[in-house]
């Protein structure tokens, strides 16, 4: 009967947004979409939550959400920073976000902004990704929640603001700078599970680390042992073998 009545709602809030998608001229086919925000994404009676669809299209030129269930429909190429307000949870769905904006370290643009509220981020069929030549995401939520989600950044993974709390309850983060920056004061950082690679520093700052590994692979050193990298690197790349970090960073 409870699951009855969720599919009943789900279909109530895809006729409630139908006339809108109408209304832009936009191409809109509803999919019933619902799990529990969390690693598993349990599609258990009383965990579900109620997705409605996100593609590039429907976010137009705005730069802001403001707060909701959304899951992705498409790979989305941004080039501006997301900004969401008010509680909001995304499902990657396998889908990619990526960002266009060029590294400048003058500018700390994300792909995702969340701020107020709490703001989580999962994903069902475990291969989603936030991809981003800066910053992936900037955690100015009261409560900032990674589940399974697999995030590439040139600079910060994930930056954490003062005031945040952010829990990583698994997925991975690599970055080329900081894995999670943890330097402002007042934010709590609590690390469950999942994994952190970073070519600078993993986690800058303090955390509590009650089980998420930090990657000492070879492909993070620098110097002479960068040296020796590249050339077991080269092996590897022969043989066809460990294309990619436990991480995720890419190693050939």
């Amino acid at each position: 009967m409870k699951k009855f009545i969720s599919i009943a709602l789900a279909i109530i809030l895809a006729l409630s947004v139908m006339p809108m998608a109408y209304a832009l001229d936009l191409d809109f086919d509803f999919d019933v979409h619902m799990h529990s925000v969390s690693n598993s994404c349990s599609t258990e009676e009383g965990d579900q939550v109620i997705f409605l669809p996100l593609t590039k299209e429907i976010l137009g030129e705005y730069e802001r959400l403001g707060g909701g269930n959304f899951y992705l429909a498409e790979d989305i190429v941004l080039d501006y920073q997301l900004e969401i307000f008010n509680d909001a949870n995304i499902c990657l769905n396998g889908h990619t976000i990526t960002s266009t904006r060029e590294y400048n370290s003058g500018h700390a643009y994300s792909v995702i902004d969340p701020q107020g509220g709490t703001f989580s981020i999962c994903d069902c069929k475990g291969n989603g990704e936030i991809i981003s030549k800066n910053v992936g995401i900037t955690a100015r939520a009261d409560v900032c929640n990674m589940y399974n989600i697999k995030i590439t950044a040139r600079s910060n993974g994930i930056y954490v603001s003062d005031g945040c709390t952010f829990n990583m309850y698994g997925g991975k983060i690599y970055s080329e700078s900081i894995g999670v920056d943890a330097s402002d004061e007042n934010n709590t950082i609590n690390l469950y599970s999942g994994i952190i690679g970073a070519d600078y520093q993993a986690v800058y700052g303090s955390a509590n680390n009650f089980g998420t590994e930090i990657c000492k692979d070879l492909c993070h050193k620098n110097g002479f042992m960068g040296l020796i990298w590249k050339i077991v690197c080269f092996i590897y790349k022969l043989m066809g073998k460990n294309p990619e970090c436990a991480c995720g960073a890419v190693h050939y």
